[in-house]
């Protein structure tokens, strides 16, 4: 491509090889004879595209890949569209990917064209505005102008194998024939299916992706009516879509695109670990979650406290996903808890988790060495004990005849008790080897691989151990199918058996 399009003239009369060299000795500062000057300067705006160039873009094919255009945000605002860059074998040097200075004549009944057109180094285009050296071309995408700025839109669905959600927007499907998606990461708390949204958006990197939504917010009052008026679920099924549910839709339409709502929310107990190199999100070591799901919540950018590092214990919420989940989990609604003692962070270290217990012979000479000495108070007391003991005590009176009536009848109700208690004794004996027999025909014949399937095989699983307090379950674990118990309300686990 060259510099000069001649082709866009009216003027048939003038040749190439004319108007080239007219230009090159206008340039020079040389005075130039116009032998068709009446006619030449009738159309002022074509002069105006040859001599001025204000403009400045970048050349690229067009979409249908038929036509060059120069690419320039301040034109496509102005006139509606991009440059055109008409081919007349004049220009040379010009090639896609340059950077160009070029001047803009309008056509009638088309879009712009380039008038003009020369190509510019990137580092004297970055000297004359004095910015320095120029930087690399970036490969981000261009946004069209009519997706700059906040959108506005509906959340359709949340994936079950990922956990991102996408906001129906006809903007965005009319141009990329997808919808816009919000990370799981980055989606605001309490933001669920069918809530109105406003957001803006970031173009896909490659064809097969989906645009991005960033900066989300929850829509509220008249905004949050005029979305939900303007915006409707698309893909529906067969049918009219008439049915006799009660109720607004929501989730039925949610349900309808694959969204599967968490089962239940988790509270839990963790320590902040490294951040991640790739997402900038630090990862939290929790035992329960990494036995059950195999890897380590993180959390999110925004739910991040100002004071919170590596090593803190927090306790945190975590969605309990659904089957087939294989997504990010993410801890919110973070809360730091009190930094430990080094007493009490040893205890807890030779505790351990309940799964790496061992149990040696030594513990009772353990619990010797530990044994306190006897205070002076203490042994002054089993002094005083001993010679006290050595006080020879009264004679005991013989019995009275009524005392050793009442003392045979005694022993006689204990004898008949005795016989009682040992008959219900076995009747219950009985009864719970017939329920526990029941029970281990309807228990499952593997472990559950979540906190609600633990909590509702319990009675089956562990049949016949004593009831634990409010709150608190057993586990066994995969790895070495030792049992340890756990919290659901307080989200720890200890090697130990509570008692309240």
């Amino acid at each position: 491509f060259g510099s000069r399009w001649l082709k866009i003239l009216p003027h048939a009369a003038v040749l190439p090889g004319s108007w080239h060299r007219e230009m090159v000795a206008k340039r020079k500062g040389a005075v130039v004879e116009e032998p068709w000057e009446e006619e030449h300067w009738e159309e002022e705006p074509w002069e105006e595209g040859w001599e001025a160039t204000p403009y400045v873009g970048e050349v690229e094919f067009a979409e249908d890949e038929e036509r060059v255009i120069i690419k320039c945000r301040e034109v496509a605002k102005i006139y509606g569209a991009h440059a055109e860059i008409l081919d007349d074998g004049w220009t040379v040097g010009v090639a896609v990917g340059s950077t160009v200075a070029f001047g803009v004549v309008e056509r009638a009944n088309q879009g712009p064209a380039a008038a003009n057109v020369w190509r510019i180094a990137k580092k004297k285009l970055n000297k004359e505005a004095g910015e320095g050296p120029a930087p690399k071309k970036s490969k981000k995408p261009l946004l069209p102008e009519c997706l700059v700025g906040e959108l506005a839109g509906l959340v359709r669905n949340q994936s079950t194998r990922t956990g991102d959600f996408f906001i129906d927007c006809g903007k965005i499907y009319d141009i990329y024939q997808r919808d816009a998606k919000i990370k799981l990461y980055d989606k605001p708390a309490g933001l669920g299916v069918g809530d109105p949204v406003t957001f803006e958006l970031i173009p896909p990197k490659y064809d097969t992706d989906a645009p991005l939504a960033k900066a989300v917010q929850k829509a509220t009052g008249a905004m949050a009516e005029s979305i939900l008026k303007s915006c409707s679920f698309r893909r529906k099924g067969k049918g009219d879509g008439k049915g006799k549910g009660k109720g607004d839709g929501k989730l039925a339409r949610a349900n309808m695109h694959g969204y599967q709502a968490a089962v239940s929310v988790m509270r839990m107990v963790g320590i902040v670990k490294k951040k991640s190199l790739n997402t900038g999100r630090h990862f939290v070591s929790c035992q329960d979650i990494s036995d059950v799901y195999g890897r380590d919540a993180q959390i999110p950018l925004e739910e991040m406290l100002p004071d919170l590092g590596f090593g803190d214990r927090i306790s945190f919420e975590v969605d309990e996903p659904g089957e087939g989940f294989s997504g990010t989990l993410c801890a919110r609604n973070i809360k730091k808890l009190g930094v430990e003692t080094s007493k009490r962070r040893k205890g807890r270290d030779e505790m351990g988790d309940g799964e790496d217990e061992e149990f040696s012979g030594d513990d009772n000479a353990a619990a010797e060495e530990e044994e306190p000495e006897e205070s002076t108070e203490q042994a002054a007391w089993q002094d005083e004990g001993e010679e006290l003991e050595e006080v020879a005590e009264p004679e005991a009176r013989p019995a009275s005849r009524e005392e050793q009536d009442l003392d045979s009848e005694l022993q006689t109700l204990s004898d008949t008790l005795g016989e009682l208690v040992a008959a219900e004794r076995e009747e219950i004996s009985a009864l719970t080897r017939s329920a526990m027999t029941k029970l281990a025909a309807s228990a499952p014949t593997e472990d559950p691989d979540t906190t609600q399937g633990w909590i509702k095989h319990q009675d089956t699983i562990f049949a016949g151990l004593p009831k634990l307090p409010k709150d608190w379950i057993r586990i066994r674990s995969k790895s070495k199918g030792l049992v340890y118990f756990y919290n659901t309300r307080l989200g720890k686990s200890s090697g130990e058996e509570p008692t309240e």
